[in-house]
């Protein structure tokens, strides 16, 4: 009885604690308020177009497009990564935004992860471009190890001039993509594909 009602109020505290961080009312840029956000906090975005690259720095937080993807957008203004990640577990979510004019010569242009089991959902991927230096990479998206998911998003106008246009995983640890559309993605790959995963085992 004692070791269920102290894990009862540890769960209350926990949940006590958790906060909504706004931007732009408290925070100017997302990434100003990814930095100040604790374990099981959420980042509210309200509509507009963020020029920024956002670094989810392992945590376990949501990142929240209040009005969904059709208002809110990420832009890498074609010259940077759009959102960067490395160790986030599965409660590090991902939802209602547009992830748009990515860039990347090496890596993930919308979206570049490692070790991470973060999900993205109701996202749209749009107008992403790799370049030709882009060999183990991708327009849209590249992961490495970890597990993420990927749940009902857009993948539209997304080129590359190597590889991906899509989604490239590899080297181990999995990948979850469901419910997800692929309009108008090209690749000067020989097998461009709409997705394409290679999984590498150690």
């Amino acid at each position: 009885m004692k070791t269920t009602t102290l894990l009862t109020v540890a769960l209350l505290a926990a949940q006590a604690s958790a906060a909504d961080l706004l931007v732009p009312q408290q925070y100017g840029t997302i990434q100003e308020a990814v930095n100040a956000a604790s374990e099981g906090d959420r980042v509210l975005v309200s509509p507009g177009t963020y020029h920024e690259q956002v670094n989810r720095s392992g945590k376990g937080i949501s990142l929240i497009g209040v009005e969904g993807a059709a208002a809110t957008a990420i832009d890498g203004d074609h010259i940077r990564t759009v959102i960067i990640g490395n160790g986030e577990p599965s409660t590090c979510l991902v939802k209602g935004l547009t992830i748009q004019r990515g860039f990347t010569n090496g890596l993930g242009g919308g979206v570049t992860i490692a070790q991470s089991s973060a999900v993205f959902e109701d996202c749209v991927f749009k107008d992403i471009r790799a370049g030709s230096g882009t060999l183990w990479g991708a327009a849209a998206w590249r992961s490495e190890y970890g597990a993420p998911q990927v749940r009902r998003c857009l993948f539209v106008g997304n080129e590359a001039q190597v590889t991906t246009s899509g989604i490239y995983h590899y080297l181990g640890g999995s990948i979850s993509i469901s419910a997800c559309l692929f309009v108008d993605n090209g690749s000067a790959h020989a097998n461009p594909g709409r997705v394409q995963t290679e999984v590498e085992e150690s």
